[in-house]
């Protein structure tokens, strides 16, 4: 073994064995992974027992989880690796130049959003833009989407907890908000509402009809807050921006870093801020803007928008290929598969397998995916949006998310569809 690298331990836990007592204990080369439904691993070191696997070569590898992080631009990476960092509220010349650079950025995502760009918040990414709309827009009551990110219904809680009131909105077979039930949630609410949708899911691709959604959400007086997260950069949003009262943005899901986002508000909002200090962002935001990360995303939303040809392309393959496996498994699910899934993702649930076992195989192969929201990877716990769709709970564990984006060729699927379609077929 590498001295230099971590030795590679789990802790075998049996029923009603004790942690604390469990002695630790290399993974064999040969472990039976389908054996091991009654018993649980904690990893205590990286690299995991792939590694021991001789997997190895990352040359070969495909990443195809871009809806979990997208890899970094190469445009943005030469920024944000350049980027002299100097505090754009200092008033000497390296401060006034990061904050030119630092408003010329806030321009270009409020002429893609038809913001004002006074409005455009920055934060530290999706989930903190989505949770300072929902606590803190003033709202007295609040209406999300039931296959909304885990952030916004984390957010949703804390909503209840500080008094308000807060109503999940149901989703049908096909992952979408059915208007007329909307319509009557929306005159059945008390005091200022707010309404918190996801434009594309992050799971499953369904893209919700916001100009309709946030239409009658004002003709009921309702506040609409959308949660662009998995769609700005990829797709244009003009013509349905404008019902929106907020939006959230995160430049990890186009091709930027990690760690920076951004909030959009309306003009004339009451807007508390979630975080508070010494001012910045007009007092919405406290906290020296991060520099790097905001000029990074700027170049990386610029290359995103030149490419979305690109994206276009990759959904129309990937939908291609869903038809082409669910013909060759007639089993096989692709989960809102009618409906409108405009970004190049797919949720499969397979017949048999659990996706802890997808998983392991198709790294092996080295395919990188997921089996739903990367918040909630490591858990057990089928993927909440699957079951707001009607899927039980043993067929949302086989689920099997499959997410291209800007570093992937059609090939690339293609791929992953022949190692799909070998996994699925019996043995």
């Amino acid at each position: 073994m590498n001295p230099s690298k971590p030795h590679v331990v789990m802790r075998w836990i049996g029923a009603n064995a004790n942690l604390a007592d469990s002695p630790a204990k290399p993974i064999a080369s040969g472990w039976n992974w389908e054996t091991t439904s009654q018993i649980s691993w904690q990893v205590e070191a990286l690299p995991m027992w792939l590694e021991m696997q001789n997997v190895g070569n990352q040359a070969k590898r495909i990443y195809l989880d871009h809806h979990a992080t997208s890899p970094l631009r190469p445009e943005a990476l030469a920024v944000f690796t350049s980027l002299m960092q100097a505090n754009p509220s200092s008033v000497h010349q390296d401060g006034r130049e990061a904050r030119r650079l630092m408003e010329d950025c806030r321009q270009i995502i409020a002429d893609i959003a038809g913001f004002a760009p006074r409005n455009v918040v920055f934060t530290s990414g999706g989930t903190e833009a989505n949770q300072s709309a929902i606590l803190g827009l003033g709202a007295d009551t609040l209406l999300y989407g039931a296959t909304e990110h885990p952030c916004v219904l984390a957010a949703a809680d804390e909503f209840v907890r500080r008094g308000g009131q807060a109503f999940m909105i149901p989703v049908d077979n096909h992952g979408l908000i059915d208007p007329e039930l909307f319509a009557e949630m929306l005159s059945h609410s008390a005091g200022k509402v707010l309404v918190a949708i996801m434009a594309a899911n992050n799971e499953t691709g369904v893209m919700q009809d916001v100009t309709s959604l946030g239409s009658i959400a004002r003709s009921h007086g309702a506040l609409l807050h959308v949660d662009a997260v998995q769609i700005f950069g990829k797709l244009s949003i003009q013509s349905w921006s404008w019902v929106c009262d907020s939006m959230s943005i995160s430049a990890h899901k186009f091709g930027g870093p990690q760690g920076i986002g951004a909030l959009l508000l309306r003009d004339g909002l009451s807007f508390e801020p979630l975080i508070r200090g010494g001012g910045q962002e007009l007092g919405r935001r406290s906290g020296t803007e991060n520099m790097p990360g905001i000029a990074a995303m700027a170049q990386a939303l610029k290359a995103s928008l030149a490419g979305q040809t690109h994206y276009e392309e990759l959904t129309s393959s990937l939908r291609e290929l869903e038809d082409e496996l669910c013909a060759q498994v007639p089993e096989l699910q692709v989960a809102g598969k009618h409906a409108l899934r405009p970004i190049p993702v797919s949720c499969f649930v397979a017949p048999k397998l659990e996706a802890q076992l997808q998983l392991i195989k198709a790294d092996i192969a080295g395919l990188s995916l997921s089996s739903g929201s990367a918040c909630s990877s490591g858990k057990v716990t089928p993927s909440h949006v699957l079951e707001a769709m009607g899927y039980d709970a043993a067929a949302a564990r086989r689920a099997l998310r499959v997410s291209a984006g800007w570093s992937n060729s059609h090939e690339d699927l293609r791929s992953f569809g022949k190692f799909y379609e070998g996994l699925m077929k019996p043995h």
